[in-house]
């Protein structure tokens, strides 16, 4: 636990001094930094990507990209695979073996994803970091058994479709016509009364006439 300790006392040591070197005595500064590397590597700790993005592995140069330090991105290559054209075959001849093609043999491979390479300033020497390739695209088709399951619900219980269409709903004309026919029927009820009441009164003879 001491030796430990004494390391990670050993290792901040040298990155702040190397640091505060950087400007003002780069070559000083590059040597603490290697002095730094060559410790964690007697400690059998192998450098990280972040430390070897930060501190070239040859010299120790403390790498600031676009300051005398250069930074290049290469994006990963799509794999397009490449297929024979086919050839027309007449249906007595055999249908040929497949082949491995070229397509097949770049998919099988694994991909890798895209890569950063630093250029040290002082040394010249560069620095490849491969980044872990992105993860597929999966594509999910939509779900067709929730859309064809509504029709077979229906036609499993015909019953109910036929109890529906039993009961047809009062249309417009419907309605209509039975508004029509109560108001013929009062009208005769009335004509009916109308004439009782002629039939009840007594009429006017001659005899009136002469008596006047």
């Amino acid at each position: 636990m001491a030796q430990l300790d004494h390391l990670a006392g050993q290792m901040s040591f040298l990155t702040d001094a190397a640091h505060l070197l950087a400007k003002s005595a780069p070559e000083t500064s590059a040597y603490l930094m290697s002095r730094r590397n060559a410790l964690l590597l007697c400690h059998d700790t192998p450098l990280s990507d972040v430390q070897r993005q930060h501190v070239c592995t040859s010299c120790g140069h403390i790498i600031v990209p676009g300051h005398e330090d250069a930074l290049k991105v290469e994006a990963a290559a799509a794999v397009q695979s490449k297929t024979r054209p086919r050839q027309r075959l007449s249906p007595k001849t055999p249908k040929p073996p497949a082949l491995p093609t070229a397509g097949s043999v770049a998919s099988s491979k694994e991909r890798r994803g895209a890569s950063k390479t630093y250029t040290c300033g002082m040394c010249h020497r560069y620095t490849k970091i491969t980044l872990p390739p992105a993860p597929a695209i999966v594509r999910r088709r939509p779900k067709v058994a929730e859309t064809s399951a509504a029709p077979s619900s229906s036609a499993s219980n015909p019953t109910a479709g036929n109890a529906g269409a039993e009961k047809p709903q009062p249309s417009a004309n419907s309605s209509s016509k039975k508004r029509a026919k109560s108001r013929k029927a009062g009208l005769q009820a009335l004509l009916s009364q109308a004439q009782k009441d002629t039939a009840r009164k007594p009429g006017l003879s001659l005899a009136d006439f002469m008596k006047k």
